[in-house]
């Protein structure tokens, strides 16, 4: 099964929000679910912030294919797109709101070399 990752602030609502994610998670099966924890930055925008520094982190200790999702996601069924071998024939995807926003809240992860490049610079 593809791991799941998802990471959260310290002391703050989103530990307990955090923890539902992993808990709907395992619900519909989902048993790896990797949380990393982080310390505040501040503000809720710096926080937000650290979430290339964790995509970096996960790429390094799974080195494998997972999916990243906001703590306050929630799963009510299996992601259908986890589902194929197909899955490693892309380095990352994610959504665009009406073809417009990007959003990242949900981003399939893929650890090759130009996904590592790709998240440095937006580390950067």
């Amino acid at each position: 099964m593809i791991p799941v990752v998802g990471f959260y602030t310290e002391n703050t609502p989103y530990e307990q929000e955090a923890y539902a994610m992993r808990e709907s998670a395992y619900n519909v099966g989902l048993l790896d679910v990797n949380l990393f924890r982080v310390q505040s930055k501040g503000s809720w925008v710096s926080n937000c912030q650290q979430k290339v520094e964790i995509l970096l982190d996960a790429c390094d200790m799974l080195k494998e294919p997972f999916l990243y999702v906001d703590a306050d996601a929630r799963f009510f069924q299996p992601p259908h797109l986890m589902k194929g071998a197909w899955l490693k024939c892309y380095d990352l995807a994610l959504h665009y709101f009406k073809s417009v926003e990007l959003l990242s809240g949900t981003i399939w992860v893929n650890p090759t070399e130009h996904t590592k490049h790709l998240l440095k610079s937006w580390q950067s």
